[in-house]
């Protein structure tokens, strides 16, 4: 887990760089992408709709709705470990990206619209970088009690939400495509990083027990 966050992290470094480097403009890894899945989706008043619902699983009333459940049903099977590092995560990425937003202050796309948006600063995205907080709690602590099929199906179908929150961001003209990786990468980091410290002080993450001592 130290070496997953430590990658996350340093893609994030680098992202941060690349953004640094444009002056927070369009880089060459965003492309036109944003402006046009912007022209794509607006075309059509469905489409544009659909973005307009499909964003919210990156809010933190999705969040909440999500994570809080899962807390409080794992205090009550007694994997404390797990409810605390859920919802440590769920609770708190929030103010890690509005913290890396102020600090970078990276302007939105130009035409973006404010309705559309909580803070002015475009890197990171919070809406995906939270839809990937909550991919990560629930394959962890729901995916990874399961088995076979079951298992494969709540990670599969969790590892969707933040691509499909990530797209609608794009395509809702509010984000460019580097400001989607960023909050992909800072929040498997902070995910990562709040488990090392979880398993260090509970000796367990994700429902995994402690090494049984056998006695000689």
């Amino acid at each position: 887990m130290v070496t997953a966050a430590g990658a996350a992290f340093a893609g994030f470094l680098l992202l941060v760089l690349l953004v640094v480097a444009t002056d927070g403009a369009s880089t060459w890894l965003d492309g036109d992408l944003t402006p046009s899945l912007w022209a794509w989706a607006s075309q059509d008043a469905g489409r544009w709709s659909a973005m307009r619902v499909l964003t919210r699983g990156g809010e933190a009333i999705f969040r909440t709705l999500v994570i809080a459940p899962l807390v409080i049903v794992g205090l009550l099977r007694r994997r404390v470990a797990v409810a605390t590092w859920a919802g440590l995560c769920g609770f708190s990425y929030g103010l890690v990206s509005s913290a890396a937003k102020a600090i970078i202050g990276r302007p939105r796309p130009v035409g973006a619209d404010p309705e559309l948006t909580f803070q002015e600063s475009s890197f990171p995205s919070g809406h995906s970088g939270g839809a990937m907080v909550v991919a990560i709690i629930v394959a962890c602590a729901v995916g990874m009690s399961l088995r076979g099929v079951a298992r494969v199906a709540v990670i599969v179908l969790s590892s969707a939400l933040p691509v499909v929150v990530g797209f609608t961001r794009m395509a809702l003209g509010v984000h460019y495509l580097s400001d989607v990786l960023a909050g992909f990468a800072l929040a498997f980091a902070w995910a990562m990083l709040l488990a090392v410290v979880v398993r260090q002080a509970a000796g367990r993450l994700c429902g995994a027990a402690p090494p049984v001592v056998r006695k000689e």
